[in-house]
């Protein structure tokens, strides 16, 4: 009896201590979830007054904003300047001016070539490492953001700056310079590529071969036909068949493909008789050639299509999403776009519905936002799928710094993620923000909106 009075003494004992951790450890969870929901929600609010701080910033310079009357073709937001475009029938010239923020000094002037500058902004407005290409009287140079000339023109063809060396001709053979104009490696080559992973293809005598960037010949040229490097591989043709190599020149990959794509997340698309399947980096061949299209593995899946329908394998090959949409896109932050009967909507990884397809088109996510059409208007959802913001605009574009630019009935205005109109639209032309600065046009007078 003593004994079992002492074993129920100690069992209740034990039930006790056992309810007290249960409870410790049900309390502590229970702690660690209310931190992490209050740390979420700072960083929440943290954003929220970010972005309100900023819509009320730009809604104070636009009260400020003082319009000059407008004397250029062309404007440009350069974030360091703005840039304004006059152009002459009668000369073979295009003049930049570069102002300040006020539109009314001019840091540096400069000509260049008409033919240049009408075949697209891409070069001299898209800058590349700081620097952008200008051709003048048919020799390429680079010049900085405000317009001044950092490699004076002497060049016979030039290419943006990659990985801090761009290639440049003269007379008739190809070498790099770095930001300083010095030539780090000599012009000897007959064409090149952009340096990729540290590397550059080479063409001598109609052969490819490898640099790196001391110009040391790695892979002698001796390919009739090569690709940037990419995960430390680079897709070569031997004997009319494709295979990939390393940086040594060593082949890895076993030419005996028809085609190929650049690695990616590990694995690189390969084609075999108008068929494409995976393989690893090993040269392990992980899918065999079997998909009528195949594309880029991102964040794990890879978009894969058989008999004019797409879905998604995983690294093994399996098919964890069936084969039934009729287009697709990569996935992005756990979701990607599916095309269903000519409607878009979105799937996460598993393949079930975010968003049912119902949408005319989708684009890519930007800032947790993806712009999508409905009835040739323009609106915004979230990765949940919801829609944030109405389709009700003629035109969109990506958001940046939280703010989207938007077009109705030919006026433009800018918006913020909740759809409130930061500035409404009024204005003929608007830039998004660049560094410190909102470009705006109203008619013939154009405005700076100065973010402080």
């Amino acid at each position: 009896m003593r004994n079992n009075i002492e074993q129920q003494k100690l069992i209740s004992i034990k039930q006790v201590k056992s309810a007290k951790k249960s409870r410790l450890i049900k309390n502590g969870f229970i702690f660690f979830a209310m931190s992490i929901f209050v740390l979420l929600n700072i960083h929440i609010k943290s954003i929220l007054a970010d972005s309100t701080n900023l819509a009320e910033k730009i809604k104070k310079a636009e009260k400020n904003v003082v319009f000059t009357v407008r004397k250029y073709d062309k404007y440009y937001n350069l974030g360091e300047s703005i840039m304004g475009a006059v152009k002459d029938d009668n000369s073979k010239y295009v003049k930049l001016d570069y102002m300040d923020k006020s539109l009314k000094n001019i840091i540096n002037s400069i000509y260049i070539d008409k033919e240049f500058f009408d075949a697209g902004p891409e070069d001299f407005v898209n800058y590349s490492e700081g620097l952008a290409r200008i051709r003048i009287d048919e020799k390429y140079g680079y010049i900085d953001r405000k317009g001044k000339q950092v490699i004076p023109p002497k060049y016979d063809a030039a290419d943006k700056f990659i990985e801090g060396l761009a290639s440049v001709e003269l007379g008739k053979k190809w070498g790099f310079i770095d930001k300083s104009g010095k030539m780090v490696i000599q012009p000897k080559y007959d064409g090149t590529s952009y340096f990729s992973d540290g590397m550059a293809m080479i063409l001598v005598d109609l052969k490819f071969g490898y640099i790196d960037k001391t110009g040391r010949e790695v892979v002698k040229p001796q390919y009739y036909m090569a690709k940037d490097f990419s995960e430390g591989l680079a897709g070569v043709l031997i004997n009319g068949k494709k295979g990939f190599i390393d940086k040594s020149g060593k082949i890895v990959v076993k030419p005996k493909y028809d085609s190929s794509l650049r690695f990616h997340e590990g694995m690189a698309v390969v084609e075999l008789d108008n068929k494409r399947g995976f393989v690893d980096k090993t040269g392990k061949e992980i899918v065999k050639p079997k998909y009528d299209s195949a594309f880029y593995f991102s964040e794990g899946l890879a978009p894969v299509e058989l008999n004019g329908k797409s879905g998604f394998i995983d690294k093994s090959g399996k098919e964890v999403i069936k084969l039934q949409y009729e287009t697709t896109e990569n996935f992005y932050d756990g979701v990607v776009a599916v095309e269903l009967d000519m409607k878009w909507g979105l799937i996460d990884k598993k393949g079930k519905y975010i968003v049912k397809p119902k949408y005319d088109s989708i684009k890519y996510f930007s800032e947790g936002m993806a712009a999508v059409e409905l009835d040739y208007k323009w609106g915004y959802i979230d990765k949940s799928g919801n829609e944030v913001i109405k389709p009700i605009y003629d035109g969109v574009s990506d958001f940046s710094d939280g703010i989207a630019k938007v077009k109705l009935d030919n006026n433009y205005g800018l918006i913020d993620k909740s759809g409130r109109e930061i500035i409404e639209p009024k204005y003929d032309s608007i830039s998004l923000l660049v560094e410190d600065m909102i470009l705006v046009r109203k008619r013939n007078k154009m405005g700076v909106l100065i973010i402080k």
